[in-house]
């Protein structure tokens, strides 16, 4: 049926069936929804970070400068973290979407943890650093 999810259940050893689904049936037009909407959701906070950390950058050299100026100890490295851009991640799926001639694509359960609910290996290292940045905006 165009659209429906289907889903594959693994019996287990025990004769039980397993709590994981291993794969899942989704609609190419709803998984590229979806993944859309991630990518944007993502792009957006990682445009205002950067412009936060943008902000963070200027008045910390600004204040390097002042120092240096007045003739106090002063540093030459800015430490603190640079939010990272994951878009291609996202584009890259996209892309493949695009490209696939099939209607309904199966996920594994990995895929679809990324894909769908948006929880990449990336996604605490890019939210803490985001955080950071984002009321500087």
């Amino acid at each position: 049926m165009p659209g429906a999810t289907a889903a594959r259940i693994i019996i287990g050893k025990d004769g039980c069936e397993e709590d994981k689904m291993r794969e899942v049936r989704i609609a190419k037009d709803k998984l590229r929804a979806r993944v859309q909407e991630n990518r944007d959701q993502h792009r957006s906070v990682y445009e205002r970070a950067i412009e936060g950390y943008r902000v963070t950058v200027i008045e910390w050299f600004n204040a390097q400068i002042d120092r240096a100026k007045k003739g106090g100890p002063f540093d030459v490295a800015f430490g603190m973290p640079r939010p990272e851009d994951h878009t291609g991640d996202y584009d890259r799926v996209l892309d493949m979407l695009d490209m696939s001639e099939d209607e309904v694509i199966t996920l594994t359960d990995a895929e679809f943890t990324q894909y769908v609910r948006d929880d990449w290996g990336w996604k605490p290292v890019f939210e803490a650093t985001s955080a950071t940045y984002l009321n500087r905006a």
